[in-house]
């Protein structure tokens, strides 16, 4: 080809300067970047499951682009990032396998301290080594940002405390961060919690509030609470009801919460986020105000039925008069005097 070339089944730019994809399912132990590589394109090793042990980078790299290791998850040990990378895309490392990660002597950009890697002013955290040893990781002070995914997948760690000066949580910033637990106290200076920011985590309770945020029985929601952002999976309650000044559930809001049973869901809510209720496996009941809510929460989206493991869905009467198509398609109504609701059973 006048453009492309192939070496050791991994595709790059004619010139070997640019790696374009490598398949996910070839198989590499400790692989080494040919040194003529100055970009790593965007997901070129994605999922690549294949890739095991450790990774060394070209010594003339400049960019790696977003998500270019994003679950690699079998690659393992330090990584050395090399004096010449300026430039470090959103989710390069996430999730991948790596215990610690350091940056060579003279990158004027990039900075690592104890295995964790932070721009070289250290006020963003830009990713914490998903099997760093040590169960408890206090964030330095200097840091004001955490970047998106930076603590994905960290199963080992079980606890986190957040600078005082911190301002900006990213988007899944502790996404599957599963063993994290307990109240997780956010300061008062953050005015920015991206969405999915604490999903999957098992945190019992936040604990906010100020001008932007604020928390009722440990849920997060915006200072006006007419957003619910995260329902804490670790809650222990088996029931909840959604507070009625709320007008949208965030995305993955309620994921993973396996405690929960029962849900009632007002009128006042005209939009959800993707996936509230994936993997709520005991949510069996759920009451629904109106009928653009039922229509919302069971039409077909990204993972399929959003209440698609309720076995009890009761909607008011006043809803169960103009219910969408889809709701019927999948519920039949089985009794209509509920206490002024109506009561569906799936199809």
């Amino acid at each position: 080809s006048q453009h492309f070339t192939a070496f050791e089944g991994i595709l790059y730019s004619k010139d070997m300067k640019r790696l374009i994809v490598c398949p996910t399912e070839k198989v590499c132990i400790d692989f080494v970047m040919p040194n003529t590589v100055e970009i790593v394109e965007e997901s070129a090793f994605r999922v690549c499951n294949g890739l095991s042990g450790t990774l060394t980078l070209s010594s003339n790299l400049t960019t790696i682009k977003a998500a270019a290791f994003y679950f690699a998850q079998r690659l393992s040990g330090t990584l050395t990032i090399p004096a010449s990378v300026t430039t470090i895309e959103g989710n390069v490392f996430s999730h991948s396998g790596f215990s610690e990660i350091v940056v060579a002597e003279g990158n004027t950009v990039y900075k690592s301290q104890d295995g964790v890697l932070y721009n070289a002013a250290m006020t963003s955290l830009v990713q914490y080594p998903r099997s760093k040893k040590g169960a408890s990781f206090t964030i330095p002070s200097t840091v004001t940002r955490i970047e998106s995914h930076a603590f994905g997948s960290c199963t080992i760690l079980t606890s986190v405390t957040l600078p005082s000066n911190l301002q900006y949580i990213s988007g899944m910033a502790f996404y599957r961060a599963e063993n994290l637990t307990g109240e997780l106290v956010i300061p008062s200076t953050v005015t920015y919690i991206g969405e999915a920011a604490f999903s999957s985590c098992n945190y019992s309770s936040f604990s906010i509030n100020n001008a932007y945020y604020t928390t009722v029985d440990g849920v997060l929601y915006n200072a006006a609470k007419s957003q619910l952002i995260n329902y804490p999976t670790g809650r222990t309650a088996e029931s909840f009801t959604v507070p009625n000044t709320v007008t949208h559930i965030g995305y993955y809001a309620f994921r993973d919460a396996i405690n929960l049973k029962s849900i009632v869901i007002p009128s006042s809510v005209t939009s959800f986020g993707a996936e509230i209720f994936y993997r709520c496996t005991n949510l069996a009941t759920v009451y629904i105000d109106s009928s653009s809510v039922a229509g919302m929460l069971s039409s077909k989206s990204s993972a399929g039925y959003l209440i698609q493991n309720a076995t009890t869905v009761y909607v008011s009467d006043s809803a169960a008069l103009s219910l969408p198509e889809e709701f019927n398609i999948i519920f039949r109504q089985t009794s209509s005097d509920q206490g002024g609701y109506r009561k569906y059973t799936p199809a």
